[in-house]
């Protein structure tokens, strides 16, 4: 798939999926996963006035809509993402810019942010290598970066003993079975290995619980 090919996919699929469907879900198992993941992402963000905060792959801009400091600049590289993240947040004074624009050349200036957030993203990517090495660009040294990801093989594990028991339609019957927005399956050991020669991970929190990591949320630092 090359780039144009992969902009008009991608499209395709946030109309088709979204983010926020997931935050206003009528499963209260999957609202409440997603909500842990938000507020653990606010937990870590500890934002000064005048901090440069971006954020990769922002989408309607569920979470920027809840942070209040800092100056924030977000980017998605879907049309229709913007759009719905500009309509939404055209009351709040801390945004700089939302913009189209590719995380994987993000057009922005060498050590130019204290935070760099990418929360579910890495993983619909072409290149999750390239991402990383754009995030340590951007980032000042010493910035903040928070990484969440999907626990895809736990995840389908869960699906596949669901649907064994006759149970995933019942309860997730918007969900799908095979993931096909995400390019990559994702896990710990595999942030680890696209990281290691550009961040230091600080902090692991799974979500929702180290017994159940559904998703997990990374605090990592520019070395």
């Amino acid at each position: 798939m090359d780039q144009k090919e992969f902009e008009k996919w991608n499209e395709k699929m946030f109309i088709k999926y979204n983010n926020e469907r997931l935050y206003l879900h009528p499963n209260l198992i999957v609202r409440w996963t997603e909500s842990l993941r938000v507020k653990t992402i606010l937990r870590l963000i500890s934002v000064k006035f005048d901090d440069k905060i971006l954020s990769i792959g922002c989408g309607e801009g569920y979470i920027e809509n809840q942070i209040n400091s800092g100056c924030l600049y977000m980017l998605d590289i879907s049309t229709a993402a913007v759009e719905r993240a500009k309509n939404k947040l055209e009351r709040k004074n801390n945004i700089k810019e939302i913009i189209v624009g590719d995380a994987l050349n993000i057009p922005y200036q060498d050590n130019t942010f204290d935070f760099v957030l990418c929360s579910e993203v890495i993983e619909h990517t072409l290149n999750p290598q390239q991402l990383i090495k754009e995030i340590e660009r951007v980032a000042k040294k010493g910035a903040k970066i928070i990484i969440t990801i999907p626990n895809e093989k736990h995840i389908n594990r869960i699906k596949k003993l669901l649907i064994k028991i006759k149970l995933f339609n019942i309860f997730f019957k918007d969900i799908p079975i095979i993931q096909d927005w995400h390019l990559h399956n994702f896990d710990l050991n595999l942030l680890k290995q696209l990281t290691k020669k550009y961040l230091f991970i600080k902090k692991i929190v799974p979500i929702p619980n180290f017994l159940m990591p559904l998703r997990y949320v990374c605090l990592l630092e520019k070395k």
